[in-house]
């Protein structure tokens, strides 16, 4: 829980921190409560490329390192990532840093993986853009 009042933040940026955490469908459900109606709610976090989220209970860092691509990560994320958002209230425009018209920004930036990395993650900078509306 976080220790702010209901609609009392205008802005959140949540940078690489859902992977983190133990239970993300709460996290959002808690971020859509302080939200702000109006408000917006900027995640990112790695994505996997694929359709679903894997999110198995991993103790061992060797296992969670294979799986999910760092050890202190509980999930890598998939395309349902957007329902995810979803169900806990928000409506969600996705930034896609190669589909963006910021697309040279970016790129300059230097979020995307490069071709010949070996990392899981499909890349890094997409932009999930979530609104309290109300």
């Amino acid at each position: 829980e976080i220790a702010l009042p209901n609609d009392s933040v205008n802005v959140i940026i949540v940078s690489h921190v859902l992977e983190h955490v133990d239970n993300d469908v709460r996290a959002l459900k808690e971020l859509y409560r302080i939200l702000a109606p109006g408000g917006r709610l900027l995640i990112q976090v790695p994505l996997s490329g694929k359709s679903a989220t894997i999110e198995d209970k991993l103790n061992d860092p060797e296992t969670r390192l294979a799986t999910y691509g760092k050890t202190d990560h509980a999930r890598l994320f998939g395309d349902d990532l957007v329902n995810r958002i979803a169900d806990a209230g928000f409506s969600v425009t996705i930034h896609r840093a190669h589909d963006d018209p910021y697309a040279g920004r970016f790129s300059s930036m230097a979020l995307d993986l490069p071709e010949d990395s070996n990392m899981l993650y499909d890349n890094e900078s997409t932009t999930f853009e979530c609104r309290k509306t109300g």
